[in-house]
């Protein structure tokens, strides 16, 4: 298809440039996710000579190499040619360090968007570093895929809307990832305490700090959670809290 030779208009250029930015963070994303990927589980020097045929052909068929180039040449004036340097560079990444990466162990799935040329692929895919040890009799329908080093799971208890788990470290300091239903109500000890207002993983949270503890309470569709925790820095507490997913 020829280009349109019509006079570029302020509207059609931040349509334009906002598709462009979503392709760019979408991209972005898939390349976080392969390098967790490729951490996770790096492949043997064997299985990268046996796949670069495969990569190569596939690349030769017009795929994401000519695909890239296409879209860097159409990029608006407005947009820096770094962006368009990066689109190349995630394009050409992506096959390679996909095609490399064994399977994830755990059934953790997330949406995943590949963008193509005239299209989108959209499929689910098993979750980067999504895998969650759940410990023996735990009821929930979440859990958390990282818990933070030195912590072992001392109890697991679970009540028809209610599921707590306390891990323990050697020092004594307590962790709780506690799971209620939406008949449940609890409370958090905010007398004197510094609260904050956030989102976890995309939904409304409170923070709350007092003293040397540390709490966060946020919600997904009809269950809410919280984590308690001694002598934590908030921000391991966050990243626990982002590491819940569903596993039932």
């Amino acid at each position: 298809m020829k280009p349109s030779k019509r006079p570029l208009t302020l509207e059609a250029a931040r349509r334009e440039y906002e598709q462009a930015m979503l392709r760019y963070a979408l991209m972005a994303r898939q390349e976080r996710d392969t390098d967790a990927l490729l951490a996770a589980h790096p492949p043997r020097p064997e299985e990268k000579q046996a796949l670069r045929p495969r990569v190569l052909r596939a690349l030769s068929r017009g795929g994401a190499l000519r695909d890239a180039r296409r879209a860097a040449g159409r990029a608006l004036p407005i947009l820096a040619r770094a962006a368009a340097v990066l689109l190349m560079v995630f394009a050409v990444g992506m096959p390679v360090a996909i095609a490399t990466v064994p399977p994830v162990r755990a059934r953790v799935m997330e949406l995943m968007f590949e963008m193509e040329r005239q299209y989108t692929r959209v499929t689910l895919r098993e979750k980067a570093g999504g895998a969650a040890e759940v410990p023996e009799g735990w009821q929930g329908l979440y859990y958390p895929g990282f818990v933070p080093q030195g912590y072992e799971m001392e109890e697991v208890r679970s009540t028809a809307d209610m599921h707590d788990v306390l891990y323990l470290r050697e020092d004594g300091s307590r962790l709780f990832f506690t799971e209620l239903g939406s008949f449940v109500s609890s409370r958090v000890d905010t007398e004197n305490a510094q609260t904050s207002f956030i989102m976890v993983a995309g939904r409304p949270g409170m923070l709350t700090v007092k003293e040397s503890r540390i709490s966060v309470v946020w919600s997904e569709n009809d269950r809410y959670f919280s984590i308690f925790a001694d002598d934590l820095s908030s921000e391991t507490v966050l990243e626990m809290a982002e590491s819940v997913v569903r596993i039932k």
